[in-house]
């Protein structure tokens, strides 16, 4: 980006991935959690929601840590008094004194008083990944099933070394050997994605999302393992012959992939 000069072009990959509204399977009662600049995809929502017929309910939960955090404040106000289906909560976690707004933290207590009933809702959470994962925690402590809750991709968890499964002893920094068959090996840490060690090192695959749901960076582990987290979305096939979602995948011993 140091080099970037104005007027010069960029080439993009399409939109892609899941987190979108399905009418066939969402309903019509939608609740979107958002943190920080997760905000951005719920605008996308309701100006697609507009376009439809239906009888929709759409309660925006925009959570921030100080006021002057709150990104597209005057957009958000103008689609709340456009849209009768939209309902905006703006809530606060670290309010300056006299604030009069909605305060605290999105967790179960505040969840149900501000939404009431919780489980026939279809949920979008969009935040940082500390966010998507408290409230993931937050909606199942309250009996929401996983098939109502939609969580937007946000690349590779990061410390590896605090998930489950990861290996006792294994120490973030260490580095083991990859192989990929016929063209070469390189060292690489435990606690990076693959397909970035992948990278670095001069090799590739094709790949799009980064966050374990596309499977276009799928690799096959010939030897050795990887940690794949609850990111990577692989199907059952794939895990029974050795694929993985390299672009989440953490080799936590040495291995030989083929790509």
């Amino acid at each position: 980006l140091d080099d970037v000069k104005v007027g010069d072009t960029f080439s993009s990959t399409s939109p892609m991935g899941s987190f979108y509204y399905n009418p066939l399977f969402h309903g019509t009662d939608l609740v979107f959690l958002a943190g920080g600049s997760g905000i951005a995809p719920a605008l996308s929502i309701i100006n697609d929601i507009a376009t439809r017929e239906g009888d929709f309910k759409f309660h925006l939960v925009y959570a921030s840590s100080y006021e002057n955090d709150v990104i597209f404040d005057e957009e958000i106000k103008v689609l709340n008094e456009k849209y009768d289906f939209l309902t905006v909560s703006k809530v606060i976690s670290r309010p300056t004194e006299g604030y009069k707004g909605l305060t605290g933290h999105l967790n179960a207590k505040f969840l149900t008083q501000l939404l009431g009933k919780m489980t026939d809702k279809m949920y979008y959470i969009c935040g940082p990944t500390n966010f998507h994962n408290f409230c993931e925690d937050q909606l199942a402590s309250l009996n929401v099933k996983s098939r109502r809750v939609r969580i937007e991709c946000n690349g590779p968890p990061k410390n590896p070394e605090n998930l489950k499964g990861w290996p006792a002893g294994l120490i973030a920094s260490d580095e083991v050997t990859v192989t990929i068959k016929g063209k070469g090996s390189f060292k690489a840490r435990v606690d990076e994605p693959l397909l970035n060690s992948m990278e670095r090192n001069g090799y590739s695959t094709e790949n799009a999302c980064r966050s374990g749901e596309c499977s276009l960076c799928r690799v096959k582990i010939l030897k050795g393992s990887v940690l794949n987290p609850p990111e990577a979305h692989l199907r059952e096939t794939d895990e029974e012959y050795g694929w993985t979602h390299s672009c989440v995948a953490f080799p936590v011993e040495d291995i030989e992939i083929v790509i």
